[in-house]
C-alpha cells in the first residue's frame, strides 16, 4: 500500500532519530575500543589534558579515599560532581589507567545520548541536540563535565514540581559552580519578566541547602569555601584589566548571538510582535551567557577555554528550535524581508556548527590513522606526556622523583601514578597553601622547600643566555602582576629535552637552580608588569589569529613580542 507524504515524514524522522542515537553510540564505542586494545600513545588525545585532572583525583578517591590528584597534596581544584561520578564507577569498575578513561568515555557518550533523548522527549526534536553538541565538542566530547550541563538544563526547564526543580538545579550547581547563573537567571525571568509570586523560588529549598553544605564541606575540608584552581586563577588579577574572557566568549558566539538579538527585537517590537516558544529559554540563556562573560573577565587572570561556552551552546540549542518553528509557521507575523534575514542568520548558525562538527570528525579520523598504521602522524604535547610518564615509570629518572609542572600536565600527572609525588605549578590542582604563597608572591620558596627534584615545562620561548636558563611559572595568567615567579637553572641541569610543534619540552634537575642574573630578573618584572606580558613571552602562538590578536596588539607593550635573543641579551650572569 502507498504511503501518502504525511505517512512518509513521521517514519523518516523516526529513522533520522535513529540513526543519529547510533551515530553517538558508534562514536563512544570506537573510541572505547581505542582506549581498550590500543597503546595509551593513541587514544591520549581522545581525552582534553584537562579531563585528565579529574581521573586523577577519582582513581585517589576511589582507592585510598584521598582527594588528590598525586601524592602528596589534597585538592578540591575540580567541579564536584563529575569527580564524584567517576569516583563511584572507578571504586565498582576498577581504576585502571585504561578502566578510567572507559569510564569518562562512556559516561561522555552516555550524557550527549540522554541530552538527544530528552531534546527529543521536552521539544519533540532530537537532531538539534546531536548538532549542537558536535559542533561545540569542547563542551561535549572532551571528557570535561560540561557534558552534563545540557542534560540537567533541559530537566530543570521543564521540571513540573518545586522539588524536582530543585533536585535539577542542585545538579547544575554540583555540576559545574558557573551554572547557578543559568538558575538564577531563570529565576529573575520569572519575577522580574513574567511577575510571578515569590513561590516560584520554593526550588531553593532544596537547592540553598546544597549550596551552603558545599562550601561549608570545602571550608572544613581544604580550608577554601570554592576550589583552589579558580582561586590559583584569580591570582595577580587587576579587577576589570582582563579582557580575554570576554573576547573568547564574543568569538564562540558570533554566529549565535546575531539570531538571538534579530528574534529578540522581533518579539518586543510595538505592532505585530513575533511570539516565541521558546523565547524564556532563550532570554534565560542569554543573560547566563553575559553573566558568565563578565564573571570571567572581571573576577579570573586567565583565559577561558572551548568547554567554558557551555551557555553558547544551551542558546545555539534553543535557537536551532526556535527557527525550526518560525521557518514552518506560515502564519507567523514575519515581513518577507524579516523572515529573509531570520533565515539568513539560522543557516549561518547551522553552517558554524556544522564546521564544529567537521572538526571533531577530523580529530577522530586523524586518530584512527595512526591507530591503523601504528605511528605517531601528529604529534602532541598528551603523546609527549606518555612517553614522558613511561621514561619516569621506566627508571631514566630518580625514582618516587618529587615533580613540578604546571599547563599541559593533567596526562602526565595521570600516566605517571601515585609512585611519584607532583605539585601544579599552575595551582589548579594543588593545595590551597601554594595559592597563598601565590598571592604573597612566595611561590618559588613554596616549591623550594617541597623540595622539587624536577621541574618539567613546555614552552614557545624562554630566557636563555647560552648557560643559564630562566622559565616563568605559573605562566596561563594574562593579568597576574602577582603570583608569577622566575625560576632559573644551569643548564647543565637539563636533564631531557624535547621539541613538537613549535614548543621545547624540558626535564630539569631542581638542584641546579640558582639565582637568576640580573637581566633576565628585570626583564620578567617588566613583563609581569603588563597585562599578558609574561603569556604572550612564553606562549605566543596560542592566539596568533583573529580579534584576539588585534585587541592584545595595544593592550600589551613590544617587550612581549621581541626575540627570545634580545629578551636575555645583556644579562649579568651571577658569579
Amino acid at each position: 500500500m502507498d504511503l501518502t507524504v504525511a505517512d512518509r515524514r513521521p517514519r523518516l524522522g523516526v529513522l533520522i532519530d535513529v540513526v543519529l542515537v547510533l551515530g553517538i553510540a558508534a562514536l563512544t564505542a570506537a573510541c572505547s575500543w581505542a582506549i581498550l586494545t590500543r597503546p595509551s600513545i593513541y587514544w591520549v588525545d581522545l581525552i582534553f589534558d584537562d579531563a585528565y585532572y579529574y581521573l586523577g583525583v577519582a582513581r585517589n578517591l576511589a582507592g585510598a579515599g584521598t582527594s588528590s590528584f598525586l601524592p602528596p597534596f589534597e585538592t578540591n581544584g575540580y567541579q564536584p560532581l563529575w569527580v564524584m561520578l567517576l569516583a563511584v564507577t572507578a571504586r565498582i569498575f576498577g581504576a585502571g589507567e585504561r578502566d578510567l578513561a572507559l569510564q569518562l568515555t562512556l559516561l561522555s557518550g552516555m550524557f550527549c545520548a540522554l541530552f538527544a533523548v530528552l531534546s527529543k522527549r521536552c521539544y519533540g526534536r532530537l537532531w538539534p541536540a546531536v548538532l549542537v553538541s558536535a559542533g561545540f565538542p569542547a563542551v561535549m566530547a572532551w571528557g570535561m563535565e560540561t557534558v552534563m550541563l545540557p542534560v540537567f538544563a533541559l530537566l530543570f526547564f521543564n521540571a513540573r514540581t518545586h522539588g524536582a526543580r530543585g533536585l535539577f538545579a542542585a545538579a547544575l550547581f554540583l555540576a559545574r559552580l558557573d551554572a547557578l547563573a543559568l538558575v538564577v537567571m531563570r529565576d529573575a525571568h520569572r519575577l522580574f519578566v513574567r511577575r510571578e509570586k515569590l513561590s516560584t523560588l520554593a526550588h531553593w529549598l532544596v537547592l540553598g541547602p546544597v549550596v551552603a553544605a558545599y562550601f561549608a564541606v570545602n571550608w572544613l575540608w581544604f580550608g577554601s569555601p570554592v576550589p583552589v584552581s579558580g582561586l590559583a586563577k584569580a591570582v595577580g588579577n587587576r579587577f576589570g584589566e582582563n579582557v580575554v574572557p570576554l573576547l573568547v566568549f564574543a568569538d564562540g558566539a558570533k554566529f549565535v548571538l546575531p539570531l538571538a538579538a534579530v528574534l529578540f527585537v522581533l518579539a518586543v517590537r510595538p505592532r505585530g510582535a513575533l511570539r516565541l516558544r521558546y523565547g524564556a529559554e532563550i532570554l534565560v540563556s542569554s543573560l547566563t551567557l553575559a553573566v558568565c562573560a563578565g564573571y570571567y573577565s572581571l573576577m579570573s587572570g586567565w583565559s577561558v577555554w572551548g568547554w567554558y561556552l557551555w551557555p553558547v551552546l544551551l542558546l545555539a540549542y534553543f535557537l536551532v528550535l526556535e527557527a525550526c518553528v518560525l521557518v514552518r509557521a506560515a502564519d507567523a507575523p514575519l515581513s518577507g524581508a524579516a523572515r529573509a534575514v531570520v533565515l539568513a542568520l539560522t543557516a549561518t548558525l547551522l553552517l558554524s556548527l556544522a564546521r564544529g562538527a567537521a572538526g571533531l570528525f577530523g580529530h577522530y579520523l586523524r586518530s584512527a590513522r595512526e591507530i591503523v598504521t601504528h605511528s605517531v602522524l601528529f604529534p602532541s604535547f598528551g603523546k609527549k606526556n606518555v612517553q614522558l610518564a613511561d621514561d619516569f615509570r621506566g627508571g631514566r629518572f630518580r625514582p618516587g622523583a618529587f615533580i613540578a609542572a604546571g599547563d599541559r600536565a593533567g596526562s602526565l600527572g595521570y600516566f605517571l601514578g601515585n609512585g611519584f609525588r607532583f605539585i601544579h605549578t599552575e595551582g589548579l590542582v594543588g593545595p590551597a597553601d601554594y595559592v597563598k604563597a601565590l598571592r604573597a608572591d612566595a611561590g618559588a620558596q613554596f616549591v623550594d622547600r617541597l623540595p622539587a627534584d624536577y621541574l618539567v615545562f613546555d614552552r614557545e620561548r624562554f630566557f636563555d643566555d647560552g648557560r643559564v636558563i630562566g622559565v616563568a611559572e605559573p605562566v596561563q595568567g594574562w593579568s597576574a602582576h602577582v603570583g608569577p615567579y622566575l625560576l632559573c637553572f644551569d643548564k647543565t641541569g637539563i636533564a631531557a629535552r624535547d621539541t613538537y610543534a613549535d614548543q621545547t619540552r624540558m626535564v630539569v634537575d631542581y638542584r641546579s637552580r640558582i639565582a637568576c642574573p640580573a637581566g633576565f630578573e628585570r626583564q620578567f618584572a617588566e613583563q609581569r608588569a603588563q597585562f599578558g606580558g609574561v603569556r604572550q613571552f612564553a606562549l605566543p602562538g596560542e592566539f596568533r589569529g583573529g580579534v584576539l590578536k588585534r585587541v592584545l596588539a595595544w593592550t600589551s607593550s613590544d617587550v612581549s613580542r621581541e626575540s627570545p635573543t634580545s629578551l636575555s641579551a645583556g644579562s649579568d650572569h651571577p658569579k
